[in-house]
């Protein structure tokens, strides 16, 4: 019969917590549907799918690194594709650079975002925004009070969102409209050229 392999409890302990770690960011992740797109009726069927998709993942990987006949392989697959994942996230969260843009994906650094809509500050921090097809004058305001001289907003790749009525003339003097893909250019542009300049991006129509 093979030996079993047994782990101390500080190894047991610390697998624990990193699980737990990863298993709250995972979820958060795949919740993101639910919270960025309210307006949209399929966004909680969304959620669901994807949060019962990543339990399943977590849960298979806890199981095998519990299991006694996990390797120092398995383990050191596991800190790879767990520091991938943190990698990619702190790559879309502190890179100001688009990658990649296509209708309904965005990639900021590394970190692909579907569906989602987003901004960009002019310190290069991007989060993601509730998906609207409109702009509120709160959410301009607020890239402006947060350094930005300017900001560029992508209304959409058919052009589809709009500024709110309600939005004073000196908020929308300091407002650039355009499609989509011409926003992530002249943004991407401006950013290079040292301009202090924010991104509002609709990411579908």
């Amino acid at each position: 019969m093979a030996p079993q392999l047994h782990r101390g409890p500080s190894m047991k302990t610390a697998a624990s917590v990193f699980l737990v770690v990863l298993t709250a960011i995972a979820v958060l992740c795949a919740l993101a549907p639910l919270f960025f797109l309210t307006e949209y009726p399929q966004a909680g069927v969304l959620a669901v799918v994807a949060v019962l998709a990543v339990l399943a993942v977590v849960a298979a990987i806890g199981h095998r690194l519990w299991s006694p006949q996990c390797t120092r392989t398995d383990r050191a697959a596991f800190v790879v594709f767990a520091s991938t994942i943190v990698a990619m996230l702190i790559s879309g969260m502190a890179s100001a650079t688009i990658s990649y843009a296509r209708f309904g994906l965005t990639i900021v650094g590394a970190l692909p975002l579907p569906a989602i809509d987003l901004t960009i500050s002019s310190r290069g921090l991007a989060f993601p925004r509730d998906k609207s097809h409109r702009i509120r004058a709160a959410e301009i305001d607020a890239l402006l009070a947060g350094g930005a001289d300017l900001v560029v907003v992508g209304i959409g790749w058919d052009s589809l969102a709009q500024l709110e009525a309600e939005m004073s003339p000196e908020v929308r003097s300091k407002t650039i409209l355009l499609p989509t893909p011409e926003a992530i250019r002249r943004f991407q542009q401006m950013r290079a050229a040292g301009e202090a300049v924010a991104l509002l991006l609709h990411t579908t129509c």
